[in-house]
Order: C-alpha cells, then sequence, then structure tokens
C-alpha cells in the first residue's frame, strides 16, 4: 500500500542482501546510489543465520533518516504514548485532539502533531482530503489488511478487476457500514480504485485489471491521422503500480479500455483528443500518446499525472525522449532526450541535430505546448487561429487551457486563493500613487468558466506600497492570463467591460514598481497568503475552495457550484 512518506521524502536508502552467489557489490552500488554499508548482507531464509546482522544495520539506518531523533516537547511525546495506548482502531478528529490537549498540547499544535504522527506510519490522518479528514486510523496495519482482502479476492479477478457494492459489503462484513465507506475511499486515496462512471457504487480495483487489452485499436487507429504528441520513458525497472496507479488517477478520462499495462483515455465525451498510455515490462519502458485536433492541453494533463505516479519511487532512473518530427516532409525515426531540449532551451540554443538524419531541427518546435518558455509561440498560434475561426474554437480552448494550467503549476503549493485582479478607487487627486485605494477580486477558476467570486472574495487595500513585493510579482502572468480570457470571450469574464480597465491599471502599476521581479518565490507565496488572511481573517476568500484535480494532482480554487463537479 503507498505511503505517503514514501512520496514525500526522495533518498531512502535500502541495504543489498544475497541468500546463494556471492553479488558484485561495487558494480551494484556505483547502479544503484541508494545502497549504503560497505558490503553486502548473506542471509538464509531456512536458518536465519545473518538476520540478526541485518536488524542491527537497519536499525543504525534507521537513526539517521528524517525525523528520527528529532526532540519533542515533553506534551507532544505524552500525547503520542497516549494515543499508541489507545486499543481503538479508529477515532473522529475531534477525540483525537482531545487526547493531545488532555496531556496538555497547545490546539494549534494539534494539526502539526498529526501530521508527524501520520508521517511516521504511526496512524493515517489525511487532513487535507474531505471525504477522509473527519475519521483516524489509529491501526494501520488494520486498512492494510482489510485492503489486502479486495487484491487477493478470486472474485475480483475474475471479474477483471470490478467490484460491486454487494462484493465489498461481504468481503469487508466485519466492518460498519460509515467505515467500508472510508475504506473504500483510502483505496481511492492510494490510488488503488476509483468509481465506475455510470454507478458509484461499483469500483474497478486496478491491481486486478485482465492482463491483456480489450479491443481499443480501432478507436485510436480512427485517430491516425490526428497530431500528435509522443513521450517514451525508459527506465531501470517498471516498479509495480506503474501504469495502474496512473490509470486510477486519470479515471475521469476513462474510456472503459483499460488493462493491467495500459488504458485508452479521452479528454471529453466528444473524444476528439485522445491519450494512450502502455507499458512494456519486457523493456522496462512506458509510452504517452495523445492524438487529437489539439492535443497539447490533454497530453499535459496526462504527463503530469504520470510524473507525480512515477514519483512515488525515489531512486527510479528515468530517460524521456520525443520523437523526431521528420525532415522535408519525410518521416524520421529518430529520438531526443528531453532533458537536454530543456537544458537547450535555457541556453537558447535554436537548433539541435537530430542523431539519425543528421539534420538541425528547431528546440522550440519540439517543445512546443511542452515547455512554459515556449507560451510566446503558443500565444502566437492562438492569434492564427483566430484569423480562421472556422473550426477553431476547440483548438484556441485547448491553447488557452494549456497556458491556465501552467499558470497553475507556478502557482502551486499556495495555500490561497491567487486568481485576481486589481482596480483603483476614485480618490483625491493628491494621494501618491502607491498609497491609493485598491480593490483586489478574487475568481473561480473553473475552467471555460471563470467569474468573480458572488459573495464575498472583494478587498479593500488601502496602502498598497506595503505589500507591493507580494502582488507585483503576480500581475504579468495575471494580465497575460486575463487578456487571453477577453480575447476568447471565455465565460463570463470574457465579456466583461471592466475587467479591461482593471488590466490597464495592474498594467500601470507593473510599471511604478519596476525593481520587483516577475519570480514568484516562496517568500512572495507567503506574502500573498498573509496579505489574504489580513484582508478575510476567517479564510472565507468568497466562498472557494481548494479543489485538488486528478490526475495531474492540480489545485483550483473554485466556488461551491464548480466544486461540486470534481467529487468523485
Amino acid at each position: 500500500m503507498p505511503r505517503k512518506n514514501t512520496e514525500k521524502h526522495g533518498k531512502i536508502p535500502c541495504f543489498l542482501c544475497h541468500s546463494v552467489a556471492a553479488l558484485p557489490f561495487v558494480d551494484f552500488k556505483q547502479k544503484y546510489h541508494k545502497i549504503i554499508g560497505d558490503k553486502p548482507y548473506k542471509v538464509s531464509n531456512k536458518t536465519g543465520a545473518g538476520i540478526d546482522e541485518v536488524r542491527q544495520a537497519i536499525a543504525e539506518a534507521a537513526a539517521k533518516l528524517p525525523l528520527m531523533g528529532e526532540k519533542w516537547p515533553i506534551h507532544w511525546l505524552e500525547a503520542a504514548n497516549a494515543i499508541r495506548a489507545k486499543t481503538d482502531k479508529s477515532m473522529i478528529q475531534k477525540q483525537l485532539d482531545q487526547i493531545m490537549t488532555a496531556q496538555g498540547v497547545a490546539q494549534n499544535h494539534c494539526l502539526i502533531l498529526a501530521k508527524w504522527l501520520h508521517e511516521l506510519g504511526e496512524l493515517l490522518y489525511f487532513h487535507d482530503n474531505d471525504d477522509l479528514k473527519n475519521v483516524v486510523i489509529l491501526k494501520p496495519q488494520w486498512v492494510t489488511e482489510h485492503i489486502s482482502l479486495i487484491l487477493t479476492s478470486q472474485q475480483v479477478l475474475d471479474k477483471q478487476g470490478i467490484l460491486t457494492l454487494a462484493q465489498r459489503d461481504r468481503l469487508w462484513s466485519d466492518l460498519e457500514h460509515p467505515m467500508r465507506e472510508h475504506f473504500s475511499n483510502l483505496m481511492a486515496q492510494f490510488d488503488l480504485s476509483y468509481p465506475a462512471l455510470d454507478d458509484r457504487h461499483t469500483h474497478f480495483i486496478v491491481e486486478c485489471l485482465p492482463s491483456d487489452p480489450p479491443d481499443y485499436q480501432t478507436t485510436w487507429d480512427n485517430m491516425g491521422r490526428a497530431k500528435e504528441i509522443r513521450m517514451t520513458y525508459e527506465l531501470n525497472m517498471l516498479p509495480p503500480g506503474i501504469p495502474t496507479w496512473f490509470i486510477a488517477r486519470a479515471h475521469r478520462f476513462t474510456t472503459h479500455k483499460h488493462w493491467r499495462y495500459g488504458a485508452l483515455l479521452a479528454e471529453n465525451a466528444a473524444q476528439h483528443n485522445l491519450g494512450l498510455v502502455r507499458a512494456f515490462p519486457e523493456d522496462r519502458r512506458l509510452e504517452l500518446i495523445v492524438r487529437g485536433n489539439a492535443p497539447h492541453y490533454f497530453f499535459d494533463i496526462l504527463r503530469d499525472g504520470l510524473e507525480l505516479t512515477l514519483q512515488r519511487f525515489p531512486g527510479l532512473d528515468i530517460k524521456r525522449t520525443i520523437p523526431c518530427p521528420g525532415h522535408h516532409g519525410q518521416p524520421c525515426s529518430g529520438e531526443f532526450n528531453y532533458e537536454q531540449l530543456e537544458k537547450a532551451m535555457q541556453k537558447e540554443v535554436l537548433e539541435i541535430q537530430c542523431q539519425e538524419a543528421l539534420e538541425m531541427v528547431s528546440v522550440s518546435q519540439l517543445l512546443f505546448g511542452l515547455d512554459w518558455r515556449t507560451k510566446d509561440a503558443v500565444l502566437q498560434k492562438i492569434e492564427e487561429l483566430k484569423q480562421d475561426m472556422t473550426g477553431a474554437d476547440e483548438n484556441i480552448n485547448n491553447f488557452f487551457n494549456w497556458i491556465q494550467g501552467h499558470f497553475r503549476k507556478q502557482h502551486a503549493e499556495l495555500q490561497c486563493p491567487y486568481a485576481f485582479t486589481l482596480s483603483q478607487q476614485p480618490v483625491n487627486w493628491w494621494r501618491p500613487f502607491a498609497a491609493r485605494q485598491v480593490i483586489l477580486q478574487l475568481y473561480c477558476q473553473q475552467p471555460g468558466h471563470w467569474h468573480k467570486t458572488e459573495k464575498g472574495g472583494c478587498y479593500h487595500i488601502y496602502e498598497l506600497d506595503k505589500c507591493s513585493h507580494f502582488i507585483a510579482p503576480h500581475l504579468s502572468k495575471l494580465i497575460m492570463l486575463f487578456n487571453a480570457i477577453i480575447t476568447l470571450g471565455i465565460g463570463t469574464v470574457g465579456h466583461d467591460t471592466q475587467l479591461k480597465h482593471d488590466l490597464d491599471f495592474m498594467s500601470e502599476l507593473k510599471q511604478k514598481f519596476p525593481n520587483i521581479d516577475d519570480h514568484v518565490d516562496d517568500a512572495t507565496k507567503r506574502g500573498l497568503c498573509r496579505l489574504l488572511r489580513d484582508l478575510d481573517p476567517s479564510d472565507s476568500w468568497g466562498g472557494l475552495k481548494a479543489v485538488h484535480v486528478k490526475p495531474q494532482d492540480d489545485v483550483l480554487w473554485l466556488c461551491e457550484k464548480h466544486a461540486k463537479e470534481y467529487k468523485s
């Protein structure tokens, strides 16, 4: 079962153990950099010889891990011991807080301590998941045992990974109904299952999907003449969970054509853009392909989700390649190393040689729609499409969604809304520019339906100069994004005449602070959050809530109405 701590900590040490032949330890250690120790450990499964030595080595290595040896306040230690002493397998979050505060832990430290205990694997508490945050699992092994009943069920395997509500209730007959629902949500959290779109009580168990693919080839071949984006991942090993965990993450795009080693996905019901992910275990290779009229945005979503899945395996060596677009109208079998192309873009290298045809190829052409630094070319493409609107609406919207997606990435990990406009209030002429009253308006970020918050989310800033360092770095990207919304007429915002005046003011404001660059660093993010919390101490922010969208784990700040659309 995947654990959150393995997702977050990228360097997990390991030992090399063997039971029969000697191993080339030096070669292994050079190839697998996470191996620690100065020798391989020879053990016997029959006699137990060597096990004690391995245990001692593990203990010594564990003592050097993050959080080990950290000093805890005595109240925290007493609270942790009180939780360990509980015989209950679960409790509600309020009860956990009561145990902590009874041992002297400050109320505002309860969440911190609960997160630490979760990281250490002593309990399961997903405070940022609305479906899971009210229940705390005190005995994680209890969850593991029940999930194993599902994964090893012959009936689920015989039905090719389909788990009905009746089957689940039989396998988990010892659990009360609310806990069955909680365990089902935990399986979704761990990307082990996802609900069927036509029946929310039926789930697909991805580790029990059939090995052979269904008939997807006809649907896929019908898109053979469409535009295509492809990326290949060459791995030093293909770990369990690849690509099944990704298939679970991407379930909202399902076409119901999936198997143990791949899936055919569609951006929407019209299926104008199709995605195909396939794993080739014998070659230790993954392949992600998207075909369609405007495949860039859908490819970006799927690629982000696949990268997040791969991040669960620290130490995995990955080589990413993209195909050569061909030369002089002829196809080419050459491939380019993606990391090398990124370096070329960073160093402003315009062309790179195809090693197959020995022809020069444009770096920006290869990375078009794959790298944020090609945004100017994408914006130019939108302008070209606008000149010939015949059948171009979908292409334009997809390119805009690509821009919007990268905008969200650059504001990742912000703990507050970040889509806003600024407008100026009429003031006395003698007030200095930076001291004039400014209104900050928050927006719901629903793709294709951006709009102002309806109840609240509009704040007066009386001395802008005091917070300019937290606002100015965001302005360039916001201006670019809202200008694109106006150009394309997206949502109610795209037809708001006041928005044009706001953008003019924001552009003027940007020029008033020329010494503040556009880089949004962690300090800038924290500063914006502090400002919004000062303006709205209740953190209501016009009803906007952070919604995590799979498979790419984007965070959208949405109004209540639009947030409901992402409820699984």
